[in-house]
């Protein structure tokens, strides 16, 4: 599906366009529509329908598109907006978004003036994170595939995750992008993380790259994947390239099996043989309820995306992922994949960065989600796993026997063993 993010409509303007009649590709899976299933889990392992390119196909998928994005926000509901004069946690920073009782009369007035993106922290959070959406022209991704339209949701929402930890670990989590005042050293550093999430076979996070690993697991070019099995594929292309590359050369990830952590395996990828230290990214896969999302967990998700050491949850509705990295009252924030863009080449020297940053964030109900989801944190040290299991014990003991974090009950979605 598609969405104009940073427009903040529903995708009509942008997503609506002719396919180039020259181009030489005589099938295609880029059908716009996502099959919804209410009781299937996001990354079912079903096919997009193909779309034959004909003389009209390019308007077909221009169609479905714009229509995509239209029924999106239908899906998602009137009241998207994060509003002012309610506490927000993001990425385990508090903000108080204020409303200073200006009359609305005088608001539009004033708009222009005082409504800059760097005067707001929270937005200005927002938008220095990584927004990783569907990509279309990019090179041919098995035997027909130039775009992830439709069917790689999972995977953007993944690339997201991981894209945010190497910020936060080589930029750290205060930084902010400033688009027009720039130092060269970090924004070199910037684009040399954007960079691994090109469309190219030779990025390390490519689309083209993790699904290739998906082939491991069952996995082929145009199936939707789960959380779990986008966790095995990101950590499977990072150990794959981390020797090779300078940024991912001091980061590990480890996947929970069976919702179960286990610290000892946890600290002994924190330490490498010759005493360095390395950077340690947990993905702990989830099913917090049957058919449905259990609400009895929404207390510990809020306590999750407020810790510190929080790097977002891989959820979204069924067959339709979403990042999300933050809450407001009874709603989840999240970065939407759902916005059909043009390919960027990543190896051209400064090259355009606006398509992977997003300016409007969307919120979504709690009750609404998927149970299905992958919970995502980051260690830079013992001393911070140490604090994250503390942190768990207290968690445990003040909230109900069904929380997200409790090691006692059957659904165990977070068992820390000694």
């Amino acid at each position: 599906m598609s969405g104009d993010q940073n427009s903040g409509d529903t995708g009509w303007s942008e997503s609506f366009e002719i396919v180039p009649a020259s181009y030489d590709e005589k099938e295609l899976n880029l059908d716009g529509f996502e099959q919804i299933d209410e009781f299937s889990s996001p990354g079912s392992s079903k096919q997009v329908p193909g779309l034959r390119l004909d003389n009209h196909s390019g308007f077909r998928f221009g169609i479905g598109c714009a229509f995509s994005g239209f029924f999106s926000a239908l899906a998602e509901g009137p009241d998207q907006t994060v509003k002012k004069g309610s506490s927000v946690w993001f990425l385990g920073v508090h903000y108080f978004r204020e409303d200073v009782g200006i009359p609305w009369w005088k608001k539009k007035k004033l708009r222009k003036k005082h409504d800059k993106l760097t005067e707001d922290p929270f937005r200005y959070d927002f938008y220095s994170r990584l927004w990783l959406t569907y990509r279309r022209y990019f090179p041919k991704l098995g035997s027909k595939f130039i775009s992830d339209c439709g069917w790689g949701c999972m995977l953007r929402t993944a690339q997201m995750m991981m894209g945010h930890a190497l910020i936060s670990f080589h930029l750290g989590r205060e930084w902010r992008w400033n688009f027009t005042i720039t130092v060269p050293a970090l924004e070199s550093l910037h684009r040399g993380i954007v960079s691994l999430f090109g469309d190219t076979e030779d990025c390390v996070f490519s689309i083209h790259n993790l699904v290739s690993f998906g082939r491991k697991i069952g996995k082929e070019p145009g199936d939707w994947f789960g959380p779990t099995s986008a966790a095995y594929v990101l950590r499977d292309a990072l150990n794959m390239a981390s020797n090779s590359h300078d940024i991912l050369k001091r980061i590990r990830i480890y996947v929970a099996q069976d919702m179960a952590v286990v610290p000892s395996e946890v600290e002994r990828l924190l330490q490498n043989e010759d005493g360095s230290r390395n950077t340690v990214i947990v993905m702990i896969p989830a099913l917090l309820g049957l058919e449905r999302f259990n609400q009895s967990y929404v207390p510990c998700l809020k306590q999750i995306l407020a810790m510190e050491c929080t790097i977002g949850i891989i959820g979204g509705r069924p067959n339709h992922s979403l990042y999300f990295t933050g809450w407001q009252d009874d709603s989840l924030i999240y970065f939407d994949p759902h916005f059909c863009q043009p390919a960027v080449d990543v190896h051209t020297p400064d090259f355009p960065l606006e398509s992977f940053h997003c300016r409007i964030p969307k919120k979504m109900p709690f009750r609404r989600i998927d149970p299905s989801m992958c919970l995502g944190f980051r260690f830079n040290s013992f001393n911070e796993f140490q604090g994250f299991k503390e942190l768990v014990e207290r968690v445990v003991n003040k909230t109900s026997e069904k929380c997200v974090l409790d090691c006692q009950l059957y659904l165990r979605p977070v068992l820390l063993i000694p």
